[in-house]
C-alpha cells in the first residue's frame, strides 16, 4: 500500500529536523546563559548551625537569611517594595515592624534594582515631597556599581544608607498618599 500526503504537506527530513532541535536547543542555553550572568538572585546557602531560611522577592530588592532554629527566629517580608530579612534571638518580641524598616540586618543577603528604585522620585516629587536627599544619597551608592537592569548583590552598608532616607520620604506621606505609594509600586513592571 502506497503511503499518501493527505493534506499535501512534504515529509519530514529526520536529519534536518534533529539540527534544526539541536540548533534551538544551543540557542536557548546560551540565552539562559546570558540573563543568568545579569541577574544574582539572593540565595542563603545555610550552614550548620544555622539551618533555617526565609527569603523574601519584592519589586526593588531580594533578599534571604539563614538562622539557628534552636536560639533565634527568623522573618523575611517586603515593606513599601524593599525586601527585609531579620533573624533574631528567641527572647524578642517582634522582629519587623515600622520602626525598624531602615535596618539592614548584617547577615542578609541582598540583591537590588537601581533601575527600578529610581523610579520613585518622581512619585514623592508629584506629591510635593522633595527628594533631593535621598537622590544624593541613591546616586553616591549607585556610582559603586556597574548596573545591568536587574537586581544586583549590593553592600548591606549602602543598602541601609538608601533605606534610610527611603523612610524619612515615606514618613511624610499621609494615610491617602501610603496608599497611593503602594499602587504605584504594585504599578512598575
Amino acid at each position: 500500500m502506497k503511503c499518501e500526503n493527505f493534506f499535501n504537506i512534504p515529509y519530514l527530513n529526520i536529519d534536518k529536523m534533529k539540527k534544526y532541535i539541536s540548533f534551538l536547543a544551543i540557542t536557548l542555553f546560551f540565552a539562559n546563559l546570558v540573563f543568568s550572568q545579569n541577574y544574582v538572585s539572593a540565595v542563603c546557602a545555610c550552614a550548620s548551625p544555622s539551618t533555617s531560611t526565609c527569603n523574601s522577592s519584592c519589586m526593588f530588592s531580594d533578599c534571604c537569611i539563614c538562622w539557628n532554629p534552636n536560639t533565634q527566629t527568623g522573618a523575611c517580608g517586603c515593606y513599601w517594595g524593599i525586601a527585609t530579612c531579620r533573624n533574631e534571638s528567641n527572647t524578642s518580641n517582634s522582629l519587623m515592624n515600622s520602626s525598624n524598616f531602615g535596618e539592614v540586618h548584617p547577615d542578609a543577603k541582598i540583591t537590588f534594582s537601581f533601575e527600578k528604585f529610581n523610579l520613585l522620585f518622581n512619585f514623592f516629587r508629584s506629591r510635593k515631597i522633595d527628594p533631593v536627599l535621598m537622590e544624593n544619597v541613591f546616586g553616591t551608592v549607585r556610582s559603586n556599581y556597574s548596573l545591568t537592569g536587574q537586581k544586583i548583590l549590593i553592600n548591606n552598608q549602602d543598602f541601609a544608607r538608601i533605606l534610610y532616607e527611603y523612610s524619612k520620604l515615606i514618613d511624610k506621606l499621609d494615610t491617602k498618599q501610603k496608599g497611593d505609594l503602594n499602587i504605584f509600586i504594585k504599578s512598575i513592571n
